[in-house]
């Protein structure tokens, strides 16, 4: 094999290497950055949810305006 042969096969599989490497982690990054946000969106949605179905009556027959009440939702 000649030494320009064997050194572009050599310079592709490290760059080819690196590059995988690369879209490795930031796909893993990215998956648990997603899972993290959607998690946390979740929480959120919980909370709201919680704090309409525990409401006192009195306080929802005073509130005209549903969105002050929902606007965090």
């Amino acid at each position: 094999m000649k030494i320009a042969t064997r050194t572009a096969l050599i310079y592709s599989i490290l760059t080819a290497g690196i590059l995988f490497l690369f879209a490795y982690v930031l796909y893993f990054v990215s998956e648990k950055n997603r899972e993290d946000e959607f998690n946390d969106r979740l929480g959120y949605k919980v909370i709201c949810v919680q704090n309409l179905y525990l409401m006192p009556e009195s306080v929802m027959k005073k509130s005209v305006n549903f969105t002050s009440v929902t606007k965090n939702c």
